[in-house]
């Protein structure tokens, strides 16, 4: 029974690269399956360029690995993701290209699809526009701009010279505002404005 399930295992793997490739043409993003270590079971053609566009990660032989500290809390966090969650994370980018926006959710115990977009480099200069459309205060918006920028709360705090409950305090105001209840809708929100 065991050899079964791992046929079917592997012929099922097999068969989510070209869905992923399709999917792909239809929305413009890459898609990845990835083991919980982050090895790769499936992708669509376009995922490893996506990759090697950004930085914090990259794709070495056949694992995707983060390059920096920061990068890999996201992907431990993208790659813990279980049940019905998902879990987002924005990765910088290289010069000239977009940043990376990835965005899990749990396939099974064992696995986890990984959606990749590009997200539009340079949402600080939409500062004016986050304020109009969502209501946000100058501070607020900048907190904003910087966490869809990747920035960690504690470097927004240090940026900014303010306490990292500043910075809470702030995010909270934003959830309200955009009547959300995590980051990763926040983010969502307003990249949707934004890519």
């Amino acid at each position: 029974m065991i050899a079964a399930e791992s046929d079917s295992f592997a012929a099922a793997t097999v068969a989510m690269a070209p869905l992923y490739d399709s999917l792909a043409r239809i929305d413009g993003k890459a898609r990845m399956a990835l083991d919980r270590a982050g090895r790769i079971v499936a992708a669509s053609a376009c995922a490893p360029d996506r990759i090697a566009q950004c930085r914090g990660v990259a794709i070495e032989r056949g694992v995707l690995r983060a390059c920096d500290p920061a990068a890999q809390s996201r992907l431990t966090a993208l790659l813990a993701v279980r049940g019905t969650a998902t879990q987002m994370a924005i990765f910088g980018s290289r010069e000239g290209q977009d940043r990376l926006l990835a965005r899990s959710s749990a396939i099974d115990e064992d696995r986890v699809c990984l959606v990749l977009a590009s997200a539009q480099v340079g949402i600080d200069r939409r500062i004016p526009e986050l304020r109009s459309v969502f209501g946000l205060t100058d501070s607020e918006a900048r907190i904003v701009a910087a966490l869809a920028d990747g920035d960690t709360l504690q470097t927004i705090a240090e940026r900014r010279r303010n306490s990292i409950y500043t910075i809470r305090a702030h995010i909270r105001q934003c959830y309200q505002k955009l009547k959300v209840n995590s980051r990763e809708q926040l983010l969502g929100k307003v990249l949707g404005l934004c890519v």
